[in-house]
């Protein structure tokens, strides 16, 4: 995340800024299995704060055309079906996995592509 925030800090505006803060912080609470922030399970709503971050991320990312569009687009699609996995509780193990496996598939895209702008220099 630091490095698509930092390759387009100044061309996504306050929604990439806002979106990376966000998305960094939400995703921060899950490197933490089990973690309790002050006596209070924090799960959903810092669940919430990362989905919103990685909107706005997105929103950045498709502003400053810096990674290709489809990368973003994987990232709003993982939202949208993990959403959808936490709505419908019959289907929510076969969703939330598709959803990471397409938010996976974002990143990777998106460190492609951070690779090819910055190629590995001996």
């Amino acid at each position: 995340m630091i490095g698509i925030y930092a390759i387009q800090v100044e061309e996504s505006g306050v929604a990439g800024f806002l979106g990376f803060v966000m998305a960094t912080a939400g995703r921060a609470y899950f490197s933490v299995p089990g973690a309790v922030i002050g006596g209070v399970d924090g799960t959903v709503p810092l669940g919430l704060l990362y989905l919103l971050g990685l909107i706005l991320v997105s929103v950045g990312t498709l502003k400053s055309r810096k990674l290709p569009s489809w990368v973003p687009a994987m990232w709003l699609a993982a939202v949208v079906v993990g959403l959808g996995g936490a709505l419908l509780p019959s289907l929510e193990l076969v969703l939330l996995r598709l959803g990471a496996i397409v938010l996976g598939l974002g990143f990777v895209g998106a460190g492609f592509a951070l690779w090819r702008i910055y190629p590995l220099r001996n």
